[in-house]
C-alpha cells in the first residue's frame, strides 16, 4: 500500500514538472513609482542550456542577458525615470551589480564610477573586474551597461523589497541582496 502511494506522488511530481517546464514560460513586471515600466520575459524553468531574460517596454526589447540553470540575473530594480534599470546578476564566481542605462547619452557615460570603492587590500581589482565582466552577461544592450554610482547603489539598496525577483534558485534573502549593494563592497563574490 506504502509502495502505491509513493508511485502515485511520483507519477503527480513528474506530470506537475512537466507541465510546468512545458507552460511554465512568464514575466515579471519591472516597476518605477508604482508604474510598470517594463517586464522580463522568464525562459522555462528547468532548462538546462543557455538562456535569455529579454526585457520589454511593451512589444519594444530593451536589452538582454545571459544564464543558464545556474547562472542568470537575479533581480533587477527599476529606477524611477524608468530608463535604467540596476541588475544583480549570479555569474559563477562572482556576483555582478551593474546598470543597464538607456538614457540618451549614456554610451558616452564612463563605465567605471565611485562604486564600488577603490580601497582595501585588493584596490581596484572589484571595479576593474566588474566593469571587464558586465557587458559579457548581455546578449544585446551591452553598449548600455555600466557599474552604478554610489547614489544608484544607495538607492536600490534602500528599495530592495520593490526589486523584482528573476529566480528562485538559488534562493536569495534580502540580506544577502544587501551585501550585494554594499557601499564598501570589496569583493567580487560578496
Amino acid at each position: 500500500m506504502k509502495r502505491r502511494i509513493v508511485i502515485l506522488i511520483l507519477i503527480v511530481a513528474a506530470i506537475g514538472l512537466a507541465l510546468w517546464q512545458l507552460l511554465g514560460t512568464r514575466s515579471v513586471k519591472l516597476r518605477a513609482n508604482g508604474k510598470v515600466v517594463a517586464a522580463v520575459k522568464l525562459p522555462a524553468p528547468l532548462w538546462w542550456g543557455d538562456k535569455e531574460y529579454p526585457v520589454y517596454a511593451g512589444e519594444t526589447k530593451l536589452f538582454s542577458i545571459w544564464g543558464d540553470f545556474f547562472d542568470c540575473p537575479l533581480c533587477l530594480y527599476a529606477f524611477a525615470d524608468g530608463k535604467r534599470f540596476l541588475c544583480v546578476d549570479d555569474d559563477d564566481t562572482s556576483m555582478l551589480v551593474f546598470v543597464v542605462d538607456l538614457r540618451s547619452g549614456s554610451t558616452n557615460l564612463p563605465r567605471s564610477s565611485d562604486w564600488p570603492p577603490n580601497s582595501g587590500s585588493l584596490g581596484s581589482y572589484v571595479r576593474d573586474y566588474m566593469e571587464h565582466r558586465a557587458p559579457q552577461v548581455m546578449i544585446e544592450g551591452s553598449n548600455y551597461v555600466r557599474l552604478p554610482n554610489m547614489a544608484e547603489v544607495r538607492e536600490a539598496a534602500s528599495n530592495v523589497d520593490n526589486m523584482s525577483r528573476l529566480t528562485l534558485f538559488p534562493l536569495r534573502n534580502k540580506t544577502w541582496i544587501l551585501d550585494n549593494l554594499a557601499t564598501n563592497r570589496a569583493s567580487v563574490w560578496p
